[in-house]
């Protein structure tokens, strides 16, 4: 991920987050196949709980992101600070708001929820702003109907293991209930 400026005419600026695949994985399908369907779900998330796709594109083989930048810092960062418990538990719960409007995620064409699970719920992924805003970030892992790359590779444990629940450690089907464990384990380290 690198920072950018974007600009435009009459003075437009704005600082942006620009991911990219790792250029070790750039050329491996499965690696774009993640990216993409990162792109696509993120094109349909706008809660103000989670960090925001601006554009999309290839430039010279490379597929990026162009995202909202969340000047602040994690949610490893805010425990370092050991803010009051109340103001932790304010943080997470609007982390949940933006986790909620994920897994509420519906079908424009048939209006079924799409199943979506974020699957990588840490400190990490969440950020609180300097304006005090929580955002929720990296859905490149998420389980959602409809994806094109495979959920995960026979063996190969896809998130933060000290995180996730005990049915995504035995790769066992999830819902929902798998980030609110995370989400769970999240609030505990940090109170």
């Amino acid at each position: 991920v690198l920072l950018a400026r974007r600009r435009g005419p009459a003075g437009f600026e704005q600082l942006v987050a620009i991911k990219t695949v790792r250029a070790d994985l750039a050329e491996t399908p499965l690696a774009r196949a993640m990216f993409l369907d990162e792109a696509r779900l993120l094109a349909r998330l706008t809660h103000p709980g989670i960090a925001q796709i601006l554009d999309f594109g290839e430039a010279d083989g490379v597929a990026f992101m162009v995202m909202e930048y969340v000047p602040g810092m994690s949610f490893r960062g805010l425990a370092e600070l050991r803010p009051p418990p109340a103001v932790l538990c304010q943080a997470v719960a609007e982390a949940c708001r933006g986790l909620h409007a994920a897994h509420e995620l519906r079908d424009l064409v048939d209006g079924h929820l799409l199943g979506v699970v974020h699957r990588d719920i840490s400190p990490d992924n969440l950020m609180v702003g300097y304006d005090a805003r929580v955002k929720v970030l990296d859905f490149g892992i998420a389980l959602v109907r409809g994806r094109q790359a495979p959920v995960t590779e026979l063996g190969v444990l896809k998130g933060k293991p000290p995180y996730m629940s005990p049915e995504q450690i035995k790769n066992q089907p999830l819902d929902r209930r798998s980030d609110v464990f995370s989400t769970s384990v999240v609030l505990w380290e940090l109170v």
